[in-house]
């Protein structure tokens, strides 16, 4: 696990290069053909991958009950390519409280944020900062590529298992802690935020593949709620979703969806809120025509 270190208030992991793994997914916002064809400066890693530079910092901060009870938020405001340095950050939280909700962000040896949210643990008297925002502010009176997702669609309940190939996976994209691959404190190995999200994704998933969205997907902001974890990996666990906002920006359309886990006995182990962005594809150019340069 990476060392932290305490500076001015803070709370701040060492820099970390975390991998795109999902290079090899073509047509998404992940490959670097079509991530440069709609103006990115290449191949993005995903959202999900970049919540791991934080699990260093909420450990020294919150211990062990961070994965009982503890959230992640975070919007992405900059994309990251494979092996770009970054470093979680938090605010310092008092000492000795036990329910707190304190700023996070994700920024470059430079200082520019790439995230920013906050985390907490217990019962804060606050919402997260995804929680807090109002799905339908930027709802519009048409959309072009998420016309057929209207808020209060459900989507199919699943039954999920996260497996040791996963936590591998996830662990070579940024390795951050033992027990997301081995023995943990409540015995066998746990969910890291990377597989809980990726989970808990699985009924938005499944409905795209039913219902296709010509554009190209981005995380626009995850926030993960533990509310009696942790998860553990080779458990299965029942997924259930529903769109519960949508809105455009000047260049996405985008829709939020939560996603609740429950185990086997129907006891609620995690919750999630995410905005999926969209883009529409680049144009294609008529053939003998040159290239413009893209401005963002």
């Amino acid at each position: 696990m990476s060392e932290v270190g305490r500076q001015h208030g803070t709370i701040r992991g060492q820099l970390v290069r975390p991998r795109n793994i999902a290079a090899a997914m073509l047509g998404s916002i992940h490959e670097e053909s079509t991530a440069v064809s709609v103006g990115m400066r290449g191949a993005l890693v995903t959202g999900r991958t970049l919540q791991m530079a934080l699990v260093p910092v909420l450990l020294e901060a919150f211990g062990q009950r961070w994965f009982e009870r503890g959230t992640i938020a975070l919007e992405f405001r900059d994309g990251v390519l494979d092996q770009e340095e970054i470093q979680g950050v938090i605010e310092a939280p008092p000492p000795g409280a036990r329910d707190v909700q304190v700023r996070a962000w994700l920024e470059r040896p430079s200082g520019v944020e790439v995230a920013r949210g906050t985390v907490s643990v217990g019962d804060p008297d606050v919402p997260p900062a995804l929680s807090a925002q109002d799905p339908m502010l930027h709802d519009a009176p048409a959309y072009d590529l998420i016309a057929a997702y209207t808020p209060g669609t459900q989507f199919p309940t699943c039954t999920v298992t996260i497996g040791a190939d996963s936590a591998q996976r996830w662990d070579a994209a940024l390795p951050s802690l033992s027990w997301f691959t081995g023995g943990s404190p409540w015995g066998g190995p746990i969910a890291s935020p990377a597989a809980l999200t990726t989970a808990l994704t699985a009924g938005c998933t499944a409905h795209r593949r039913l219902f296709p969205i010509d554009g190209i997907a981005v995380d626009g902001a995850i926030e993960i709620r533990n509310i009696a974890g942790p998860a553990f990996l080779d458990t299965p666990y029942r997924i259930s979703s529903r769109i519960i906002g949508r809105g455009r920006s000047p260049r996405t359309e985008y829709f939020w969806y939560e996603s609740a886990m429950d185990d086997q006995q129907g006891c609620r182990v995690a919750e999630m809120r995410m905005k999926l962005r969209w883009m529409p594809h680049a144009p294609r150019r008529p053939a003998g025509s040159t290239a413009a340069t893209a401005t963002g």
